[in-house]
């Protein structure tokens, strides 16, 4: 049954007064709210607008301008149940480049199907990349659509949460149904106060207009966790919705318009208000998709280039779009090449013979899908460098957003006064580096900056299991980015002292000659690399040779993981040869990050001195205090 909503809408202020209407209880509040917000959003299409302002004390990126900017967004979000199909255009001051304007927005277009996801972004004048991944339904991803995706989401009780707000108050053992109604825009609204794992909340819902959410307040603190993040020391979010109108459509009450403010502070990157303006325009109830074509792409760039990923790699031929579908971008020459791979693949290629560039980039596909599904670990190591007595051990974590890296260059990360100590954190937004001595009264030094190409510098330079991760011969950039910039590569199948077959990838890059040899049998990973890097400028002190080799692997969670591995390497003309053997001792793949604090900075002592270097010719000086620093100016 279609139903439509109007543009027109009912709004007041009201005030708060008492009223005698008698108070049911918790679940029949959630049972009556639930029943009103399932009918709406079983199946639906809504269009809107936003109007959001901002105004940034501390922003969290080095790219986002602090200051006040504001945003305006048109949505159209489609939802039948299993599919999300969303369209967005932005335009005004994002706060990270130029202002955008509303003839040349920036367009989001992304849809959830049952076998395939599609995004696209880019302006009319700076068409994007459309990335096309065939794959089964997510679940998830289409939770993530429907709890942010489109206008309305927060007053459909989408709150300052990922999950809805019934969801979050029936799991709660503490709220409460107060005992006095309280007016909100000239309606009698019951109150629920909630302490929640999610924060505090509380929650004003109008029995007039189908028990649907009038206001809510929400404070989120240290101790709460929000979208998978543990708030800490000096984090604080307060969040309210308020001036919340409604309309009935054919016995259904509808939101049309809503005020969200909020209030952030995660120190000390993010401290910044905002408000938010959202209006629908249009909603439609259980409509027939299928005649409005819900779930069509008719809005993708005709003859724009496509990422194609199947089950979680990237082929290694473009695709274009083409009514409405991704096709293979080929030419005869193009055809040509893939009837010679195929060829060669239906006559079981000799070990020896070689393969041709799709070969290669195959190869380097299937390395990255092992890599990206290892992106979140912490991984517990020990190093025995050749001619050294001591044991340097490791604590090494990663989200594929954050790192951060421990090492004791003797003794134990327990007790590192017993030798050198060394960390470093990126959280997302700042390098937080601290090293201390063997003295034991030495506080140590903290150095910070926001470039996180300093993170990448650091993981090469210091973390001794780099080659396990891909980073070879002091590399900032992976293995399988160098080899696809090669000026020339190839790929064959070849054994090891009777151990196989492995794919040797040779290839001639810029900084020298690449040998790696990947592993079907285990992932994909690498067993064996060889660099010999060509030596440049008067000192000629880059590394002038790598070899990684005798890799080990265990099997955790279903993945092939690099347990262990021996590394030579020689750093200049004529310097001595460094060899070291690393293990693993530990590996747990995707932990509760946020659960066991991986990304703070524990470790550093108060009143140690702090620098943070914002330009190459300015610095800022402090001291850390209660886990963050401390500025002078401050």
């Amino acid at each position: 049954m279609l139903r439509l909503l109007s543009l027109a809408c009912m709004t007041a202020m009201g005030s708060l007064t008492a009223s005698p209407l008698a108070v049911p209880s918790l679940d029949q509040l959630l049972d009556n709210y639930e029943a009103t917000v399932d009918r709406c959003l079983a199946s639906f299409a809504v269009k809107g607008e936003m109007v959001m302002d901002t105004r940034w004390k501390r922003a969290p990126t080095p790219a986002l301008k602090p200051g006040r900017h504001t945003l305006f967004v048109e949505r159209d979000f489609r939802y039948d149940g299993r599919r999300t199909r969303s369209i967005s255009h932005k335009w005004g001051d994002l706060g990270r480049r130029e202002r955008i304007p509303k003839e040349d927005p920036i367009i989001n277009s992304n849809i959830i199907d049952t076998d395939f996801r599609a995004t696209y972004s880019g302006q009319q004048d700076k068409p994007g990349l459309i990335k096309y991944r065939k794959e089964p339904l997510s679940a998830e991803l289409v939770q993530r659509r429907l709890d942010s995706q489109w206008v309305g989401a927060s007053a459909f009780g989408f709150f300052a949460s990922k999950e809805r707000i019934d969801t979050i108050l029936r799991r709660c053992d503490n709220a409460t149904v107060r005992e006095q109604t309280e007016q909100i825009n000239g309606s009698d609204c019951y109150v629920i106060d909630a302490d929640t794992e999610q924060g505090k909340f509380t929650v004003w819902i109008d029995p007039q207009h189908g028990h649907h959410i009038a206001k809510i307040h929400a404070t989120q603190e240290k101790g709460d966790r929000v979208r998978g993040r543990l708030f800490r020391e000096g984090d604080k979010v307060v969040s309210i919705l308020s001036n919340v109108a409604f309309r009935q459509i054919d016995g259904v009450w509808i939101v049309t318009e809503s005020m969200y403010d909020t209030s952030v502070v995660h120190l000390p990157h993010t401290v910044m208000t905002g408000r938010t303006h959202s209006r629908i325009t249009e909603f439609l109830i259980e409509p027939d998709h299928e005649a409005l074509h819900s779930f069509e792409i008719d809005d993708f760039p005709e003859g724009q280039r496509v990422a194609y990923f199947e089950n979680g790699q990237l082929l290694p031929v473009w695709f274009v779009w083409r009514g409405g579908r991704p096709v293979p971008d080929v030419n005869d020459e193009v055809v040509d090449e893939l009837d010679r791979i195929a060829d060669e693949l239906l006559a079981d290629t000799e070990p020896g013979a070689e393969s041709s560039q799709a070969a290669v980039g195959r190869t380097l596909n299937a390395y990255v899908a092992i890599q990206t599904r290892l992106r979140s670990f912490i991984s517990e190591e020990e190093t025995t460098v050749h001619g050294r007595t001591a044991v340097e051990v490791c604590d090494f974590r990663s989200d594929g957003d954050r790192t951060r890296h421990q090492r004791a260059l003797a003794g134990t990360l327990e007790s590192s006064a017993k030798g050198t100590y060394e960390s470093f954190l990126w959280d997302g937004t700042y390098l937080i580096q601290y090293e201390t001595s063997a003295e034991p009264s030495a506080k140590g030094t903290v150095r910070m900056s926001r470039d996180p190409n300093d993170t990448v510098h650091l993981i090469t330079g210091q973390y001794k299991g780099a080659p396990l991760m891909g980073f070879l011969a002091g590399d900032t950039e992976r293995v399988d980015t160098v080899i696809r910039s090669a000026k020339t590569s190839s790929v064959r199948r070849v054994d090891i002292r009777g151990r196989g077959p492995y794919e040797l990838i040779e290839a001639e890059t810029a900084r020298g000659t690449y040998k790696v040899w990947f592993d079907p049998q285990h992932g994909y990973h690498i067993a064996r690399a060889e660099v010999q890097r060509k030596p440049t400028g008067a000192s000629r002190s880059e590394y002038l040779a790598m070899v990684t080799y005798n890799v080990k692997f265990e099997q955790i969670d279903g993945l092939w993981v690099p347990m262990e591995a021996s590394v030579r390497s020689c750093a200049g003309v004529g310097a001595a040869p460094v060899s070291y053997h690393l293990k693993r001792k530990t590996f747990t793949l995707n932990p509760d990050h946020e659960g066991l604090g991986s990304f703070l900075a524990t470790e550093i002592p108060e009143g140690t001195p702090v620098t943070l270097e914002i330009d190459a010719h300015t610095t800022t000086r402090g001291v850390w205090k209660d886990g963050r620093p401390l500025w002078e100016e401050q």
